[in-house]
């Protein structure tokens, strides 16, 4: 199972992960018939509903729901991990309840790397190991330097 059966280059997904500063701050959606109103709901839920209406505005409805599944498990892949990457190698992370962290692009090439290629095992799991994903980034970075 591929979590995105469309393309979805890493310069896309960056640009998505550059713009989700100002999407998760949506308060009013797009919904079928009318406009919703979420307000300021911070669920995973109500983010994974601000990113498909933001994926909506730049694709079809068919690729916006593949780009925001994928794009959805490259997050959550990175908030469920971001203290194993919490090195100041690969990520620095903020106050608890801030929720805020910052992340290196080697790692973010890896993880969206990682995901868009997982294995079969992978996916029905959660994901590519840690380690497996920072010896990726590790890689990517000795290549660019």
């Amino acid at each position: 199972m591929k979590f995105c059966n469309v393309p979805y280059p890493y310069e896309e997904f960056e640009a998505h992960f550059k713009a989700f500063d100002i999407v998760r701050q949506y308060e009013y959606i797009d919904g079928k018939d009318k406009i919703v109103h979420i307000g300021n709901d911070r669920s995973f839920e109500a983010n994974m509903l601000r990113v498909l209406d933001y994926m909506c505005q730049h694709n079809s409805k068919d690729v916006a729901k593949q780009k925001t599944v994928a794009f959805c498990q490259i997050v959550h892949y990175l908030s469920e991990h971001i203290s194993e990457f919490d090195t100041g190698k690969y990520a620095v992370t903020g106050k608890a309840n801030e929720g805020r962290s910052l992340v290196a692009e080697h790692l973010l090439r890896a993880v969206h790397y990682s995901i868009m290629n997982a294995t079969e095992e992978e996916s029905r799991g959660y994901g590519p190991s840690p380690e497996k994903v920072m010896k990726l980034a590790d890689t990517m970075l000795n290549e660019k330097s």
